[in-house]
């Protein structure tokens, strides 16, 4: 009797742990035996109001401030008032929801054709999670003074990193994103100089543009001071929610992406043939 009693019980517990319901953040996740929702989904079904901007987190998804872009010395970033204009339209807010984080990140991306972004490899992807952006929102010319945009896309895209990043290798923090619409040819967009010399990045002027904090377009002016074979080194002002803005000359050609920073120097991945063969391969769909 008392072993019938004994397996009545740990019948009713197991009965009560399959009872609990899943979790929003498993629902996401995609674990065994729940089933994916998108964000907006989630919200519906689960009477919830979205988060406000103000939540947003400004700095890498799964990592500490310390490699978060800087503003080194005086602040001389300009403020773009007209984010209508070229090449300004061309470069989007990028709202991206990370469930392993918990929460929504802001980062920068830049047209360079038609239908394909690039930006930096953590806007796309959390290393320290190993785990893809579940949802990202693009406003291209955001201008927080109006609360609008030239273009805003909420769908579907197909993002692309290498393998290698995906183990751990921050120096490939790049990714192409490909839109299964023209994007670009309303936004207009940056050509990309693919395998520039190390003279000429040294030698000209370049700007670097995004999103700080994810508010206000903004650039600045200033020269590369240190070139290896994959980065650019500058002391051109940044701040978090930049990473994946264009470096790129007066003729608005590309020759870098923005990533990251310190209290030194602010870092991009210049355009290697690597990146640019990540580009090639990148397609929308299998």
């Amino acid at each position: 009797m008392k072993k019938l009693l004994a397996l009545l019980l740990v019948l009713i517990s197991l009965l009560a742990l399959c009872m609990v319901p899943a979790s929003a953040e498993a629902i996401i996740e995609e674990q065994p035996g729940c089933f994916a929702v998108d964000y907006d989904q989630m919200i519906e079904l689960m009477g919830l109001e979205e988060e406000e901007d103000e939540e947003e987190a400004a700095f890498i998804p799964g990592e500490d401030e310390s490699a978060e872009e800087k503003v080194i010395g005086p602040d001389n970033r300009v403020r773009v008032t007209n984010t209508n204009a070229k090449p300004y339209k061309a470069i989007a807010k990028m709202r991206m929801y990370f469930s392993c984080c918990g929460g929504w990140y802001v980062g920068t991306g830049f047209m360079v054709s038609k239908t394909k972004m690039l930006t930096a490899g953590h806007c796309v992807y959390c290393q320290k999670h190993r785990h893809w952006v579940d949802k990202i929102e693009y406003y291209f010319g955001y201008n927080s003074r109006t609360g609008k945009s030239y273009k805003t896309y909420t769908g579907n895209t197909w993002r692309w990193v290498y393998t290698a990043y995906q183990n751990g290798d921050s120096n490939w923090d790049c990714a192409v994103i490909v839109f299964p619409t023209s994007i670009g040819s309303k936004t207009g967009y940056f050509k990309p100089l693919w395998n520039k010399t190390n003279s000429y990045l040294t030698k000209n002027t370049f700007r670097v543009a995004g999103y700080p904090g994810g508010v206000n377009l903004s650039y600045c002016k200033g020269k590369v001071k240190i070139v290896d074979s994959q980065h650019i080194k500058y002391k051109m002002d940044t701040e978090g929610g930049q990473s994946g803005g264009p470096v790129y000359n007066t003729s608005n050609q590309a020759v870098a992406i923005h990533h990251s920073g310190s209290s030194t120097w602010n870092y991009a991945h210049r355009l290697t043939t690597r990146v640019k063969n990540l580009y090639n391969t990148a397609k929308y769909g299998n």
